[in-house]
């Protein structure tokens, strides 16, 4: 009888995970070596601070805990996400550059970004600006690399990793590229504004809007995002200010006609669905405006904002829509109340809600959950019945994501799962999902 050795295989993955611990041992204790230079102590001082045996600092694995990563960021003055990247060895590149070929490779994987964005391939998009990051070597590739990044990983919901980009190529020195310049720093407004950063949305879209003159198409559509995001941001922060309601709606209602009007003469001179469909959401924020204003009856806004439908202009078109949703859900929410509330945002987070899973769309899945999570609240104050909340595995995890990508929504997510007992209900009632 022959006997097979399966031993073999073990000892190949064995020996994988202990290369790969010993090159996280390896970083690791760089970075404790940098904490004591910055320090300026020894390791039993540090190991001291930071609850360590001074033997045991570093552990046998190389996977440190959570407390001592938070530790060692605390005492370098780092974001955690740098130590982690540290630890794991993503910031030490060791691949050797080919100087003849690294400026064929900037320009051939910028080339890709701006293929892959146009077809809406976003995670190819990010895979591109990734390598073009890794070959980026002066500051004006670096600041590109960083544009690309920002923009892809903003359309892939990861927000606070588009602003650590965006931050990154406005801090590069000397970019002589006007139209660069601007979209970088307009980028950088529209980021803040999707993590509900009002005050930085404002005022780095007001200084994209001073630096920028409309000399040609491009220079003219950033001009045009400067003050949507401008007018939308303000527009949101009706709800955070009590006071002074009618003079913020009224700044919105500026920026978001001045942008209306530039993004339609786009759309006249060069054609092109997507600035019909920008110039629309313009017009869905200014109708919120009117009617938080009283210049439009709430009851024609609401109908207007989630009866009205437009089948032209593909997912730029379906976005708007979405947009509109949220318009009047805010509406909706401001001057209606008791069942009338509870029936009427029921269909409107469900269209958003579809709209969010046809776009992948991070920010309407957030503005979907919190549109049933005000409904349910409304009827608990109404004392009006309802089933219970159930979400299935899928729609917790998706729940889940939604929180990490939009921080905002964070504590309005942590209230479904637990006070409205999704989670409970959900681990009870499909144990064999979870196990997938």
């Amino acid at each position: 009888m022959r006997v097979i050795d399966t031993s073999a295989g073990t000892r190949v993955a064995a020996s994988t995970v202990s290369t790969l611990n010993g090159r996280r041992r390896l970083n690791l204790g760089r970075v404790v070596d940098l904490a004591r230079i910055y320090r300026d102590c020894d390791l039993k001082v540090l190991a001291k601070d930071l609850g360590r045996d001074p033997t045991r600092l570093i552990p046998e694995t190389g996977n440190p805990k959570v407390d001592l990563l938070a530790g060692l960021a605390q005492v370098l003055e780092w974001p955690m996400t740098e130590v982690v990247r540290a630890v794991r060895g993503e910031i030490d590149p060791t691949t050797p550059f080919d100087l003849e070929r690294r400026t064929g490779s900037v320009v051939e994987l910028d080339a890709r970004c701006v293929r892959a964005q146009k077809a809406g391939r976003y995670d190819a998009m990010l895979s591109s600006a990734r390598a073009l990051h890794h070959f980026a070597r002066t500051p004006i590739e670096q600041a590109m690399a960083c544009h690309r990044l920002g923009i892809a990983c903003a359309a892939l919901g990861h927000h606070r990793a588009a602003l650590e980009h965006l931050h990154e190529g406005n801090r590069c020195p000397g970019i002589d590229n006007v139209v660069l310049k601007i979209s970088l720093l307009t980028h950088l407004a529209k980021a803040h504004y999707a993590l509900w950063n009002l005050v930085e949305a404002r005022t780095i879209a007001t200084e994209s809007i001073n630096q920028t003159a409309p000399e040609n198409r491009r220079t003219r559509s950033l001009l045009a995002m400067a003050h949507a995001i401008r007018g939308q941001a303000v527009r949101r922060s009706l709800g955070r200010q009590p006071l002074g309601q009618d003079r913020l709606a009224t700044h919105a209602i500026d920026d978001l006609a001045v942008a209306r009007g530039q993004y339609l003469e786009l759309a006249e001179r060069f054609g092109g669905p997507a600035w019909t469909a920008h110039a629309r959401t313009c017009l869905g924020g200014i109708i919120e405006m009117e009617a938080s204003l009283g210049s439009t009856p709430p009851v024609l806004a609401i109908a207007r904002l989630t009866l009205e439908e437009t089948s032209e202009g593909g997912n730029e078109a379906l976005e708007s829509q979405g947009w509109w949703l949220v318009f009047g859900s805010n509406v909706l929410v401001r001057h209606v109340h008791a069942q009338a509330l509870v029936d009427g945002l029921e269909p409107l987070g469900e269209k958003l809600g579809s709209i969010a899973e046809r776009l992948d769309h991070w920010s309407f899945r957030a503005k979907a959950f919190s549109i049933e999570l005000e409904r349910r609240d409304q009827a608990r104050r109404h004392r009006i019945e309802m089933p219970p909340w159930t979400l299935g595995p899928r729609a917790v995890r998706t729940l889940v994501h939604t929180m990490g990508r939009i921080p905002p929504f964070r504590p309005q997510g942590w209230r479904i799962l637990t006070d409205h007992g999704v989670l409970d209900r959900a681990v009870k009632t499909l144990p064999r999902c979870w196990k997938r």
